[in-house]
């Protein structure tokens, strides 16, 4: 429920929202968001300790596969991996997958890019990733979505600390005048929006979505999530911020059958 809230999920005039935000409304047995997936898969400590400034270490890329709609309670255990390290000269990526088993049944599987400045050189290796192939023409729809300016603290109970969302001086460290909006809440908004707009509102739809982090967002700003149709099972999708600038691109979500 927290989560829901911290991605901008509110009792709207159809109460549509109140399955995701409450436990005892009449008539909206309590869901979970697929997006809340990427938290539970990050709840483990993803990422190496290694002697790194963590200013240096930045969120490249997320996806998210759900196996199973997750369960509103249940004792979760979670197993994460380096699956791949990339080496792209003066910096580097690191690929983590983590997989989040409840009730002894596996049903997340989150795997985050990591782009790590000043990691690289240690060797010829594999190239990151290339992108999925921009989709033709302009979108079929899009969705307008509003942040709060206390949007990063509210996030931020969900178990990301990360003081770049919080602390004016780290971010100016950072070289932000101020601090951003974590990538994942902003994954978490166009997670929401797609959910209504390509999986009619039924968790159980929602296989999986994957997108990369192109830029910031301030707390307060807006998001526009732009989507292309369904094709082959799903649809490409981005998110453009207050200056039309793309914040998630190369994005995707796949759509079970009904």
């Amino acid at each position: 429920m927290l989560y829901a809230l911290s991605v901008g999920a509110a009792q709207s005039a159809d109460d549509g929202q109140l399955r995701y935000c409450t436990e005892n409304s009449e008539g909206h047995e309590l869901r979970v968001l697929p997006t809340y997936g990427a938290v539970l898969a990050s709840a483990a400590s993803s990422f190496p300790a290694l002697p790194l400034d963590p200013v240096a270490v930045l969120h490249a890329a997320q996806r998210v596969t759900l196996l199973a709609p997750i369960p509103t309670r249940g004792d979760a255990t979670v197993r994460s991996e380096v699956t791949d390290v990339y080496d792209r000269g003066q910096n580097a990526y690191v690929e983590v997958e983590s997989t989040v088993a409840i009730e002894d049944r596996d049903v997340v599987v989150g795997t985050s890019l990591l782009f790590v400045r000043g990691g690289g050189g240690f060797g010829k290796g594999p190239v990151a990733p290339r992108p999925a192939p921009k989709p033709a023409g302009p979108p079929s729809r899009s969705v307008l979505l509003t942040t709060q300016a206390d949007q990063a603290l509210l996030y931020r109970l969900n178990g990301d600390r990360n003081p770049l969302h919080s602390d004016p001086t780290f971010a100016r460290r950072a070289g932000f005048d101020v601090p951003i909006l974590h990538g994942l809440c902003t994954y978490g908004f166009a997670g929401r929006a797609l959910l209504d707009l390509v999986c009619d509102g039924r968790v159980e739809r929602f296989s999986s979505m994957s997108a990369r982090f192109r830029g910031p967002v301030l707390p307060g700003g807006t998001l526009v999530v732009e989507l292309w149709e369904q094709q082959a099972g799903g649809a490409a999708f981005r998110v453009l911020d207050d200056d039309g600038l793309s914040v998630l691109d190369d994005g995707w979500i796949a759509v079970a059958a009904p």
